[in-house]
């Protein structure tokens, strides 16, 4: 005897649903206590007669519709910029190698406007199957954060049926057979009144494919969500036969990254648009909101460090809505106040953005010293990103913490940081204000705060930690290299100097300098110097030796002197030795 494989949930919601023939008579409305005379019952189906209003009955969220009147405001994209971007979509849904194509951006980018506009172009083509954008739905209508993928399918299903009569009839005649559909899991929703009808309908379609548009994927639903959705989509395509795409946009989460990994799918990265393009685009859109200010608020702010293109383009470094808040708040502007605010109301709108990345970093699953630790991690980490003195890897990051959690724990910020797949490659910043945004309280909030002359100590810490274990060992017996004093390096010898001891030798001094207070006065700290002066300093400085660092070995014991100067005459006296080896070894 065989045993017949049942059918996955994800397999079941990719195959259309077959109609079934009833097997008693009975009739009602589910949820109304109202009863008819007419229809037909079979198991859970409930069969009703003619009604104008069955998709009165599907919740539909309002303000997912890229057109919906909630929506009326929100802008499109400015004749003449995002133009390689534009044509790129239009391109691949013209003669798609991809049914999904994933278009991937920073925080702050500009994504959901790219959406509105490519969606009203379809939708002007007729080729707009659906759009939902998630994180702007009416709350009224039960669509907050977290809820959204709740209306996600049955929304969908009725933005289809509003697009032809033949296919709002197969999409009405579920709803009359299963009126209790909106119970039931998103798979079965999506078979059902979904991919069933919309299969169909498109039987001997030979147009160019219809789109279905995605937005803010990342900031609607749940994460367990997230992935479900990204699969329902990926199964329309294959059911449809290549007659509906569909364009997700999205920040490269984590959610995101590892939902749309697991479907076939082509990415198009807005960070890689080349910033001259980036800048020029922003400086467009500026000229075009300046144009908007009336006559009699120009007259009032028509100075020179407000009213300026290039200035605002430099201060927005690449983020679209840094411009628009920014332009928002000038065109609004009825005073001289606009000077100094005109970079804080776009900084505030950038904070949020900010907290809300935090936030998602946080699992719900966690309890109260799972938040904490997290926290501490997010400070620990992202505290030496932002003071570290050169761009570092994951890899490299994660030898100078001592810490084996730092990809895992940066998996949550690919939305604010260029975070390259490959750990070798240099994460950096997405924006300048996020440097600063863990050392402010009033920006990011206690959980989060670091104190920024505390963190430079724990990293004059670290970095001594990092020299002392890597100086002891036996291969860092290394003797002065006589003759090539004050020579880059060669790179076979780098090649052999862990990045992190390179970094640890050439900038502890620079974060013992904006520790500010009195280094060696503080126990721990002061212990770490001493030991590593007495035991390590003659292979410190020959180590800057074998880096080409002569000028900046001259300049770090004038600096450290300088800092610790009648604080310790041991130190002192060591100093005045490393001065001394100095002069007889090296030149500046």
């Amino acid at each position: 005897m065989f045993l017949t494989p049942q059918p996955s949930p994800e397999q079941n919601a990719m195959r259309p649903e077959q109609p079934r023939q009833p097997s008693f008579s009975g009739v009602f409305e589910a949820g109304t206590g109202k009863q008819y005379n007419i229809g037909h019952v079979s198991g859970e189906h409930v069969h009703l007669g003619t009604d104008t209003h069955l998709l009165s009955h599907l919740p539909y969220a309002k303000g997912a519709a890229f057109n919906s009147r909630e929506r009326e405001h929100e802008p499109f994209c400015l004749d003449g910029t995002r133009v390689d971007i534009l044509k790129t979509i239009a391109e691949w849904a013209d003669t798609p190698t991809k049914s999904i194509l994933w278009l991937n951006g920073w925080a702050g980018t500009g994504k959901s406007t790219i959406a509105r506009t490519v969606a009203r172009e379809f939708d002007t083509q007729s080729r707009l199957a659906a759009s939902f954008f998630f994180s702007g739905v009416d709350e009224q209508n039960g669509g907050g954060a977290g809820q959204e993928a709740d209306f996600f399918v049955t929304t969908v299903a009725c933005q289809l049926a509003n697009m032809d009569p033949g296919l709002k009839m197969k999409i009405e005649d579920v709803v009359r057979r299963y009126p209790l559909i909106t119970t039931q899991t998103l798979s079965a929703q999506w078979r059902r009144l979904v991919l069933g009808p919309l299969v169909g309908f498109l039987e001997g379609y030979d147009g160019r494919p219809m789109v279905v548009v995605v937005d803010a994927l990342d900031l609607g639903p749940e994460e367990k969500d997230v992935g479900l959705i990204v699969r329902l989509l990926g199964g329309i395509s294959d059911a449809s036969e290549g007659r509906v795409l569909v364009l997700l946009v999205a920040r490269p989460d984590a959610s995101v990254r590892e939902a749309i990994g697991c479907v076939n799918h082509r990415e198009v990265r807005l960070q890689d648009v080349p910033k001259a393009v980036i800048d020029a685009d922003i400086s467009l859109f500026v000229a075009d909101e300046f144009e908007k200010i009336p006559k009699h608020v120009k007259k009032e702010i028509d100075w020179p460090w407000v009213m300026n293109i290039s200035g605002i383009v430099a201060d927005a470094n690449g983020i679209f809505i840094w411009a628009e808040i920014a332009c928002q708040h000038i065109r609004r502007a009825r005073h001289r106040d606009i000077a100094a605010d005109r970079k804080s109301k776009p900084q505030r709108e950038l904070d949020r953005i900010y907290a809300d990345v935090f936030n998602r970093s946080i699992s719900r699953e966690w309890d109260e010293s799972q938040r904490v630790k997290h926290c501490s991690s997010v400070r620990s980490i992202l505290g030496a990103i932002f003071l570290l003195q050169v761009p570092v890897s994951a890899g490299a990051l994660s030898s100078f913490l001592r810490r084996e959690d730092v990809e895992s724990v940066l998996e949550n910020f690919h939305s604010i940081l260029d975070i390259p797949t490959d750990p070798i490659q240099v994460i950096r910043l997405h924006h300048p204000s996020l440097r600063k945004y863990l050392f402010d309280k009033e920006r990011c909030g206690s959980s989060y705060f670091l104190v920024e002359e505390d963190y430079h100590r724990r990293l004059v810490q670290k970095c001594l930690t990092v020299m002392s274990e890597g100086l002891n060992e036996p291969q860092w017996a290394i003797p002065l290299p006589l003759g090539d004093q004050g020579k880059e390096g060669t790179e076979r010898e780098m090649l052999h100097i862990p990045l992190e001891l390179q970094y640890a030798s050439c900038y502890w001094v620079y974060h013992a300098q904006h520790g500010k207070k009195k280094l060696l006065k503080e126990e721990k700290i002061g212990e770490m110097v001493n030991r590593f002066l007495q035991k390590y300093m003659l292979k410190w400085l020959s180590l800057l030796h074998v880096m080409g660092k002569v000028s900046m070995c001259v300049k770090m014991i004038e600096r450290f002197e300088s800092i610790v100067v009648g604080q310790s005459p041991v130190v002192t006296c060591l100093l005045d030795e490393a001065r001394q080896f100095q002069s007889d070894h090296g030149s500046a």
